[in-house]
């Protein structure tokens, strides 16, 4: 058997330690914010058509968009 022995540094990856927590709480303050909306909003058309799984049209669009903002 033949064995291949190197010594490299390999520049693509990172091994830079980096805080996950920091990504789950922005996801964990997205969904909270996310579902703060839909409870605000949950009398609007475009909001029940969401929860039930109906597609959306142009107006429901609209219709999101002009709450968001």
């Amino acid at each position: 058997m033949n064995y291949v022995v190197g010594d490299f540094e390999d520049t693509h990856i990172s091994t830079e330690v980096k805080d996950i927590n920091i990504f789950a709480s922005a996801y964990i303050n997205s969904k909270a914010k996310f579902q703060k909306y839909l409870d605000k909003n949950k009398e609007l058309l475009s909001i029940k058509k969401l929860r039930n799984n109906i597609e959306l049209d142009e107006e429901d669009l609209k219709e999101l968009k002009a709450t968001s903002i």
